[in-house]
């Protein structure tokens, strides 16, 4: 064995029986017309809704647990359901749901219940 020469196999130091390589577009298939086309307006606008409700401090001071409906930086609707706020939404923004952004506003409550052990035991 020579110095120079690592005395491990490629596929144990990378995982992959090959050496690696570059990634190029090649790599991957063209993506289908409608996901490859510029957003429109009206996308990004949805876009930016989404963005103001998640860091606006008095969004998330009002809404703690709630799905928030946002259509041109307004409140339009919210409540516990999502298709419910969705369709409250539409009749008051009068407005298509694509272009509402309907964002679930997190607060101390959705973090404990996600994380709240099971402490019943069975000894049955």
């Amino acid at each position: 064995m020579t110095p120079d020469k690592d005395p491990l196999p490629e596929t144990f130091v990378t995982g992959f029986p090959f050496p690696p390589r570059e990634i190029d577009d090649s790599d991957f298939p063209p993506l289908p017309p409608e996901m490859s086309a510029p957003l429109t307006e009206e996308e990004i606008e949805v876009g930016r809704d989404m963005d103001w409700a998640e860091n606006d401090p008095e969004v998330q001071e009002m809404y703690p647990d709630k799905y928030v409906a946002v259509y041109r930086r307004k409140v339009v609707a919210f409540g516990e359901e999502w298709g419910k706020v969705l369709e409250e939404a539409e009749r008051v923004a009068g407005a298509p749901g694509k272009y509402i952004a309907v964002v679930a506003i997190q607060g101390a409550g959705s973090f404990l219940a996600d994380f709240s052990p099971d402490f019943s035991i069975s000894f049955d």
